[in-house]
């Protein structure tokens, strides 16, 4: 029995890091991942790779627990981009009254450099739907295909890898909640295994180019395939827009005029520069949360 103990003790790990000019809640509630739930004040439990992560805050550190042993202070560090000079980016992007508004409303919150395949597959599957719908069709997918995982009497399911996306049939993932959009991941899949799509091509080469290579794949706008740029990619020049994203820019500053997609990435790209995104993020969680 103690030997049994032992092993159920070793088998998890957990550490502390220091995580300054940082808000886990902002950070994990504002839209821009799928896998966390709050279970807790200032506590959140989620899903990376292959395992199951428990995160807490308190004050400037992150206590970590997590279902696989060989999990690492740099993982989440690089995970949750902590290195950051976050400061730096709000004198950059905090050029009106409306965007020093939002940066005071959720300071801390960062843009997090999530697994490329499934930040890909979860933005297809976001494709009119909201988030609560997202989160659900995810889970269900990770379930029918993924990998169980346990931490601490806690099931949950790694989502499933391009091989088997690609070996599942479409009407299985439709089965799993994926919709219209099965044929989407796998065809995305496909092109994942063959190299079509590489993470190093998508950071370092110029971000007209890497966006082109997400918009040859079928099902893939945009908006998803900047949401890929910035979210996994940290290409933070790449701005998202949506429904909330269009009707905020234009409230703000167009004056209500309604504008198309095109000239508000333009807007974006010259007015808040090369952190464009991350200038989005602020704005769409603020927009979301004070729709008034």
């Amino acid at each position: 029995m103690q030997v049994m103990r032992l092993f159920q003790v070793l088998k998890h790990k957990q550490f502390v890091i220091d995580a300054p000019d940082f808000n886990l809640t902002h950070t994990l509630e504002c839209g821009q991942v799928f896998r966390w739930e709050r279970i807790a004040k200032n506590e959140y439990e989620g899903v990376v790779n292959r395992a199951i992560i428990r995160l807490r805050q308190a004050e400037n550190r992150l206590f970590v627990r997590s279902s696989d042993p060989s999990l690492n202070p740099s993982f989440i560090r690089q995970y949750l981009d902590l290195n950051l000079d976050l400061p730096c980016i709000y004198n950059k992007i905090g050029k009106d009254k409306y965007m020093k508004r939002a940066i005071k409303a959720f300071k801390g919150l960062r843009i997090i450099r999530q697994p490329l395949w499934e930040c890909l597959a979860s933005f297809i599957i976001s494709a009119y739907n909201n988030i609560p719908r997202i989160k659900g069709i995810i889970h269900l997918i990770s379930e029918c295909s993924g990998s169980r995982i346990i931490l601490d009497g806690s099931v949950d399911y790694s989502f499933p890898s391009p091989a088997s996306i690609a070996a599942s049939t479409a009407d299985a993932l439709q089965r799993c909640g994926a919709g219209y959009r099965a044929p989407y991941l796998k065809k995305a899949a496909k092109a994942f295994l063959k190299g079509e799509i590489n993470a190093e091509a998508l950071k370092k080469n110029p971000y007209p180019e890497a966006k082109e290579a997400l918009m040859r794949l079928y099902g893939v706008g945009h908006k998803v395939a900047d949401c890929v740029l910035l979210f996994s990619a940290g290409r933070f020049e790449a701005f998202p827009v949506d429904v909330w994203i269009e009707r905020i820019i234009q409230d703000i500053y167009f004056n209500g005029k309604e504008i198309a997609h095109s000239e508000i990435r333009k807007f974006a790209e010259e007015y808040f520069g090369e952190y464009a995104g991350y200038a989005q993020q602020y704005l769409y969680h603020y927009g979301r949360l004070h729709a008034n």
